[in-house]
């Protein structure tokens, strides 16, 4: 029986076969009924979501509408200027090309109304929301709820900031936009009884709400669970809320910005009663559940009496229109079929969202058209307030003056007054012949020029500004016969420079202030350091008890960690001014790796932390460059390793680089230890000036922070860089490279047999000082040494002593009484009464060691310098070198 009843057309079998898949669907009629009511409270739920969107699209296009006229407002030279007048007319002409907005106006910085469209300006606007943002960040800005004063209806301000060619703030735009606009839009919309469409600034303060006898009025503050839901909730949402009335709504909420990633300057509110969505939802269900059965009837019904015939050509149609369409046939439609369900449910949709697209396509034209009118408009406005044009007729001396000139003087076109047409007319006396001379010189030569000069305006004053002028026509002969041209206002940018002149000027001072203040400073403290560390040096020479002799090193360590303390001030005061110079001479590279390596040989072997070195064999032995330099960051960095280093190792690493060119060496070093390391936060600052790993009250190790500062500026003098990695717990790496110069394999050989020779231990020195603890302590530690020392108080009474007495070397004081060491030192090697004794040694012993000074009294005379506080070995070594004849 089954296959007598398969038997037969295809239209049989095509309406059975509907029968036979139409049969589950009826198990699963009444899920889809529960899932079809579901979703209709969903759709109803992005209904509400979409026209909240949508009111906040509207909301977002007229916000940027404003924002393009402000800004393009801010740009004009008219509302830059701020003269009141020009802007007043500027104003009026916005104002009426937008009427959407109620009025706009000009304040300065300070909140005081320059030009408004408002029939009574408000005293000042520096108190407003809006205002302060513009001013304070210098972009555009949205402000908060008011009613109006003239017109009381709810209006909504926005900002936006006038910024001149630096982008300082030299006024503020206002607007605003009436509120009721929103309810004019609402007005024809039909919604469902108890909803409502609301929206709130970003205080939660209602600004509108439709309809207008809602609960709640304008002015006040929304519902605060709806308000922090709006506020945590991203750009929109759905809540559930009960309002003032008691009634259960859905309510969609919208947050409007300025920006993507600013907050939100209002929010966009449409709620409905939950019951009647839901009782929608359960009608949709019914509907569709109708719908279904239905359609399911119909094609059966249409399965056995028309087959697929009828089916097969509606589908075709539905492919050909589509194509069409998408074609650009924006009228192509198909003709609904409404014996079967599916597809005149189908074409029905096809029709509504080809009828859809195409209104959007007009509209989008409509847009466009819009667009290109306020662009035209735009440039109407731009053209209309251009910087002043000029019209020169050298025939007849006639000059035309556009009536931007009038306006750029405080005058109006119509009150210029005619015998001051003339741009000489109105130049300042100190630069009318510079600027007639200037003019007339390139119109003899044809050629365009550019000058800049005062005006006289309205008020008496005078205003800067820059003249541009160029030759247009000629008559037969080639002499020019008119000119054209421009003149721009530029006073504000010359009061500019002047202020930036004086801010020069006052930094200079400060600076020179600074500098003074460091070397009276440096003096005064280098002075008495020097003789408690002379002191504690003849002490600890004295003494035999090994205890007092600790207590003499440890105060000797003391004043050493003073002067290191005052050498890397002064240090960085040269490198901030400018004046650390690197010499370059030829010295033993690896013989002060070695020197400074023997430096810290006590503290390793006292800590117990082992000191190597290791150089690459192809590092060179003889180099050019400033070995006090690269041995003062080795001896800082060495200095750090040992300080933050309780077990393990101190290593050098020093290998060669490749060199840029022949005549360079470029090495590269590393410093580790196996310390407690720098955390990652504390190596961001590192080489900031006095900046410590450690901060607080609780260090463990002493230090002003200023060693890494002065390293880092070192090696970059001397052509490098350093870096640093560290791991707390593990250990530090300080990695630098320096670029020295190569020396002549000659001149390297000759360095290299080059000995220093054994020092004298005897000589005649001259001590020329007046602090009475210095002398006394440098005089003890020379006699102690074996030197025979004779004093003088002063300069003068050194000459004299020099005249009658011979000596081999003068240790010179700078600052004295009666005379100073300069001025002696230049009478000693001026003086034809001294004879051979006029080339004597001099060296300056002095508190003096500020930037230059070392230059400065060595080209006053002086062979060599030593900055107090002294060592006897460094005293001892200078002297030392000029008793066997050196330089």
């Amino acid at each position: 029986m089954l296959k007598h009843l398969l038997h037969g057309s295809i239209r049989k079998k095509l309406a059975i076969l509907f029968l036979a898949s139409a049969l589950p669907a009826f198990a699963v009629i009444f899920l889809y009924g529960l899932q079809s009511r579901s979703e209709s409270i969903a759709r109803s739920e992005n209904e509400l979501l979409r026209f909240a969107a949508h009111v906040a699209d509207i909301q977002e296009t007229t916000t940027l509408s404003i924002r393009i006229l402000l800004e393009n407002l801010a740009m004009l030279p008219d509302i830059r200027d701020g003269h009141a007048a020009a802007c007043k007319q500027v104003l009026d002409r916005a104002l009426k090309t937008n009427p959407n907005i109620s009025a706009i106006t000009l304040a300065d910085p300070d909140g005081r109304v320059i030009a408004t469209t408002r029939p009574q300006a408000v005293a000042n606007l520096s108190g407003s929301k809006h205002f302060r943002d513009a001013v304070a960040t210098g972009k555009f800005a949205s402000g908060e709820f008011f009613i109006g004063r003239l017109a009381p209806i709810p209006l909504f301000p926005f900002a936006c900031p006038v910024l001149d060619d630096a982008g300082h703030v030299r006024g503020v735009l206002l607007a605003s936009i009436p509120l009721e606009s929103f309810s004019t839009l609402f007005n024809t919309m039909e919604l469902p009884p108890d909803s409502f469409i609301g929206g709130c600034d970003h205080a939660g303060i209602r600004i509108f709400r439709y309809p207008s006898a809602s609960p709640g009025p304008v002015g006040e503050p929304i519902r605060r669970p709806m308000f922090q839901a709006a506020a945590a909730g991203g750009v929109e949402g759905i809540k559930t809320d009960s309002g003032t009335d008691g009634i259960e709504r859905i309510v969609a909420f919208r947050n409007v910005r300025l920006d993507p990633d600013g907050p939100a300057y209002m929010t966009i509110f449409i709620g409905a009663p939950k019951t009647i969505v839901h009782a929608n939802a359960q009608r949709e269900m019914v509907r569709n559940l109708g719908i279904f059965l239905l359609a399911m009837a119909m094609t059966l019904i249409s399965g056995w009496f028309f087959g697929g015939k009828r089916l097969g050509r509606k589908l075709e149609e539905l492919a050909d229109a589509s194509g069409r369409f998408g074609q650009g046939d924006l009228a192509a439609r198909v003709e609904p079929d409404p014996d079967v369900t599916e597809i005149a449910t189908l074409t029905s949709a096809f029709n509504d969202m080809a009828a859809s697209l195409s209104r959007e396509i007009e509209g989008m034209k409509r847009t466009e058209e819009a667009l290109r009118l306020s662009q035209e408009r735009l440039a109407l406005a731009l053209d209309a307030t251009s910087d002043a044009i000029w019209d020169w007729d050298l025939e007849n001396n006639q000059v035309y003056f556009s009536p931007r000139y009038a306006t750029m003087l405080g005058y109006t076109p119509d009150d210029f007054p005619p015998a001051l047409v003339t741009w000489e007319g109105l130049l300042h006396p100190d630069d009318r012949e510079n600027a007639k001379r200037i003019v007339a010189d390139h119109i003899e030569r044809g050629e365009p020029f550019t000058l800049e000069f005062r005006l006289k305006t309205n008020d008496g004053r005078w205003r800067w500004v820059m003249g541009r002028g160029n030759v247009v026509s000629r008559n037969a002969s080639g002499k020019p016969t008119r000119l054209i041209g421009t003149h721009v206002d530029i006073h504000d940018r010359k009061q500019m420079e002047l202020e930036l002149l004086n801010a020069k000027e006052a930094a200079v001072a400060a600076n020179q202030a600074k500098s003074e203040f460091l070397a009276n400073m440096s003096h005064e403290i280098r002075t008495p350091l020097n003789g408690i560390m002379g002191m504690l040096q003849l002490l600890e020479a004295e003494v035999r008890d090994s205890e007092q002799q600790k207590f003499c090193a440890l105060a000797l360590q003391s004043t050493n960690r003073l002067t290191r303390l005052l050498s890397d001030i002064l240090d960085l005061s040269r490198i901030e001014a400018g004046k650390m110079e690197i010499r370059q001479e030829p010295f033993d590279f690896r013989g002060m790796l070695q020197q400074t390596i023997d430096l810290f040989m006590p503290i390793s072997v006292q800590s117990q932390v082992a000191l190597q070195l290791h150089v690459d064999p192809a590092v060179p032995s003889n180099v050019k460059g400033d070995p006090l330099r690269l041995q003062q960051v080795l001896t800082n960095l060495l200095g750090n390793a040992f300080k933050f280093t309780r077990h393990g190792r101190v290593a050098v690493e020093v290998y060669p680089l490749p060199s840029r060119n022949e005549n360079d060496t470029r090495i590269f070093f590393t410093v580790s230890d196996t310390g407690c390391g720098i955390s990652e936060e504390s190596l961001r600052n590192l080489f900031q000036p006095f900046t410590q790993a450690a901060q607080g009250y609780a260090r463990n190790h002493q230090g002003a922070g200023l060693g890494l500062t002065i390293c880092k500026n070192l090696v970059t003098l001397m052509g490098g860089s350093i870096a640093v990695e560290s791991e707390v717990g593990t250990g530090t790496n300080f990695h630098f490279c320096v670029t020295l110069g190569s020396l002549p394999k000659a001149l390297a050989a000759r360095a290299q047999t080059d000995t220093p020779q054994q020092a004298q231990a005897t000589g005649r020195v001259l001590l020329a000082e007046d602090d009475e603890v210095t002398h006394f302590s440098v005089r003890r530690m020379l006699e102690n040494k074996g030197y025979s020392v004779t004093s003088a108080r002063n300069g003068q009474e050194a000459l004299n002593r020099l005249r009658h007495e011979d000596f081999d070397t003068v240790l010179m004081d700078v600052q004295m009484p009666v005379m100073d060491g300069l001025e002696a030192t230049r009478l000693i090697r001026a003086s034809h009464d001294l004879g051979p004794k006029r080339n004597i040694p001099v060296v300056a012993l002095t508190a003096y060691a500020m930037p230059g000074d070392r230059e400065r009294f060595l080209q006053a005379g002086m062979n060599a310098y030593l900055a107090k506080p002294v060592s006897i070995a460094e005293l001892t070594s200078t002297l030392d070198k000029f008793m066997r004849g050196g330089a």
